[in-house]
């Protein structure tokens, strides 16, 4: 069992229900995990610092496989807060590089 299934059952036992965020069809739509780590070769400085080519690169992967959800994931050691001034204080004890939600495109 992994961790999301020991959270997701600890919060069922607790009365928690879930739901879908978005209406999807697992017979017709298609999901895409969009990897924001340092092996995604593909994210450079250039793109990840301008938010309109990084939203095109994002669209252009889901048309490239054909998916019409695309989903970032929890925890993942991200290198765009790595180029962003807004995650990174000088301080490397509270700078922050590991993402704490999860993003749906």
């Amino acid at each position: 069992m992994n961790n999301n299934s020991k959270l997701v059952n600890a919060l069922k036992k607790y009365g928690h229900d879930f739901f879908n965020v978005v209406a999807f069809d697992k017979t017709k739509d298609s999901l895409l995990h969009l990897n924001f780590t340092a092996q995604n070769y593909n994210l450079n400085n250039t793109l990840l610092s301008d938010v309109n080519l990084f939203s095109a690169y994002i669209k252009q992967e889901l048309a490239n496989h054909n998916c019409k959800y695309g989903i970032g994931g929890y925890n993942e050691d991200r290198v765009l807060y790595k180029v962003h001034k807004h995650f990174n204080t000088n301080n490397a004890e509270v700078n922050r590089t590991i993402h704490l939600g999860i993003d749906i495109w």
